[in-house]
């Protein structure tokens, strides 16, 4: 150990399978390309180790102690949230989820990892669209949460999502009806 802080971060897109079934994986790629922009450009530092995890998961390796990185995760998570990403005219609406831990001396890598990973699942646990940070005993929220808020956006959240799926189904009908007709014809 240099003395210089290592921290991990661990973080996803939340109910991301569900936006890939509602808006299509084109949507889903779009999605993943922004949420990597506005990583570099808000989250992501020179000397910072920044990968896909896997599927809708990311990393950061980041020489900055492990709340440091968490408040700044916090406020990349926000931005994400705020954040009007359209795709072919379609506003989809994304929130992201994480979880941080710093290595301590005499630690092992596959603790570090095990401990963001434990604050990414607290978050997603504790109701999605927040950040923990794992101490090395206990998670603690980073995230301010407006409850009453909260219920409206993912209200909203699920009414944008039904009304899109009633088109889809909408238009597979229409489509179905056509090829009917033309075979009656």
């Amino acid at each position: 150990i240099t003395g210089t802080p290592l921290c991990l971060i661990v973080f996803d897109l939340d109910h991301f399978k569900n936006l890939n079934d509602t808006y299509g994986h084109d949507a889903g790629d779009f999605v993943l390309k922004e949420l990597a922009m506005v990583l570099r450009g808000h989250g992501v530092r020179e000397g910072d180790v920044f990968a896909r995890y896997g599927g809708e998961e990311f990393a950061i390796l980041a020489p900055v102690t492990a709340m440091e990185v968490a408040i700044a995760l916090d406020r990349v998570r926000e931005t994400i949230a705020d954040a009007k990403l359209a795709h072919e005219e379609q506003v989809i609406p994304v929130t992201m989820s994480g979880g941080s831990s710093e290595i301590t001396q005499d630690d092992r890598v596959g603790n570090l990892v095990r401990r963001a990973d434990e604050g990414l699942y607290t978050s997603k646990m504790g109701g999605r669209n927040r950040v923990h940070l794992h101490d090395g005993s206990i998670c603690h929220r980073i995230t301010k949460v407006d409850l009453a808020a909260e219920r409206v956006t993912a209200e909203q959240a699920k009414k944008q999502s039904r009304q899109h799926l009633n088109e889809n189904e909408s238009d597979a009908v229409d489509s179905k009806s056509s090829v009917v007709q033309q075979r009656l014809k």
